[in-house]
């Protein structure tokens, strides 16, 4: 992430999963009304290893919702970010 170089966040790695809801099927697979699906929502889970503190949790949040990507889709379909660290490391100054 640029957030992480800019601010020299110490991630030991960083995973992001993506999945989506969408409006619910009409009639079977072969029922014509289904071209008209569309996704509804999409829900982003972030999870970061590394010796984090608290504050570079939340920028790490926030560079995610605050890039180009993110800009673009969400005008379109609300994004819902979940971030977290699955190793934290002694806090840093």
């Amino acid at each position: 992430m640029g957030v992480a170089r800019e601010f020299q966040i110490p991630l030991e790695g960083l995973q992001v999963r993506v999945s989506h809801k969408q409006n619910l099927l009409v009639g079977g697979p072969n029922d014509p009304q289904q071209r008209q699906m569309r996704i509804t929502e999409l829900y982003r889970h972030i999870s970061v290893r590394g010796p984090i503190t608290e504050e570079e949790r939340e920028r790490l949040l926030w560079g995610a919702e605050h890039c180009p990507v993110h800009n673009s889709i969400s005008a379109a379909i609300p994004i819902r970010t979940t971030i977290a660290v699955l190793q934290e490391g002694a806090s840093r100054g």
